[in-house]
C-alpha cells in the first residue's frame, strides 16, 4: 500500500502510517499478532485431533448421499439411490467415465453439476458410505500462509467405525476397492521401478502419486 501512496489507520492500536516516523512498531505488532494467530491455530488443531482420537469429532462436510443434522450424517434417500447405483454399475464392469456419462445423459447431476470421473472416484473410495469415517485425510500446514494439503503420513490417521448409517455394505465397498486396484495400469519397467522419483511426486490438487509412464513400452498404450 505504501508503494502506491496509500496510508492505513489502525483503530484498535491508534496507529496512523501517515504520521509514523518509523515502521518498526508496526512490524513488531504485526509479528506479535501473527504469532498469536499461529499459536491459536496450533491449539485448535490439537483440540480437533484429540476429538478425532476419542471419536467425538463432528464432521463439517456431508458427502453426496448424506446431510448434516445435529452434527451427524443422515441419509438423503434420493441421493443414496444414486450412490448405490454407482457402485452397482462399477461392479457390473462400467468404467468411471462411462458411469459419469450415463448419469449426465439421464439428467441426474451431482451437487456441483455434471458428473465426472473425479466425482465417481470420490464416491467409490469414500469410507463414509459404509458408515465409517477416516479423519485427517487432509490437514492445514502449521506455517503462514495456512494451506490444506493431503496427508501422506505426516500425521496419524484416525479411523472410526460405525459412526452413522451406511449406504452400501462393506462387502460391496471392499470389492469395489479391489476392482479399482486391479484396473490400475501395471506398466512398470525396470528403469522406472527404481527411479529416484518413484513415489516422490504427488499431484498438488488431489494428492495422488504421479506415475512414470514409459511410452516405448507396448502396454502403456
Amino acid at each position: 500500500l505504501a508503494a502506491y501512496g496509500a496510508t492505513v489507520y489502525f483503530e484498535n492500536d491508534r496507529i496512523d502510517t501517515r504520521s509514523m516516523s518509523s515502521e518498526m512498531i508496526l512490524y513488531i505488532k504485526s509479528d506479535l499478532a501473527q504469532n498469536d494467530s499461529l499459536n491459536f491455530s496450533k491449539r485448535m488443531a490439537m483440540s480437533y485431533r484429540m476429538k478425532m482420537e476419542e471419536g467425538n469429532f463432528i464432521t463439517y462436510c456431508a458427502p453426496y448421499g448424506y446431510r448434516l443434522e445435529n452434527g451427524s450424517l443422515v441419509i438423503v434417500e434420493e441421493e443414496a439411490i444414486i450412490v448405490v447405483r454407482i457402485f452397482d454399475m462399477y461392479l457390473a464392469g462400467k468404467g468411471m467415465g462411462q458411469i459419469a456419462a450415463t448419469l449426465n445423459r439421464e439428467g441426474v447431476y451431482s451437487r456441483e453439476g455434471k458428473w465426472d470421473k473425479a466425482h465417481i472416484r470420490y464416491i467409490l473410495s469414500n469410507e463414509k458410505y459404509i458408515g465409517d469415517q477416516m479423519y485427517l485425510k487432509r490437514y492445514r500446514t502449521d506455517t503462514f500462509p495456512f494451506v490444506r494439503v493431503r496427508n501422506h503420513g505426516e500425521h496419524v490417521y484416525y479411523y472410526i467405525e460405525e459412526t452413522h448409517q451406511p449406504i452400501v455394505t462393506k462387502t460391496i465397498f471392499d470389492y469395489a476397492q479391489k476392482l479399482r486396484t486391479s484396473r490400475v495400469p501395471k506398466c512398470v519397467t525396470t528403469a522406472s521401478e527404481y527411479s529416484p522419483l518413484s513415489g516422490a511426486m504427488h499431484c498438488g490438487e488431489c494428492g495422488k502419486v504421479l506415475r512414470i509412464v514409459n511410452r516405448t513400452n507396448p502396454c502403456s498404450g
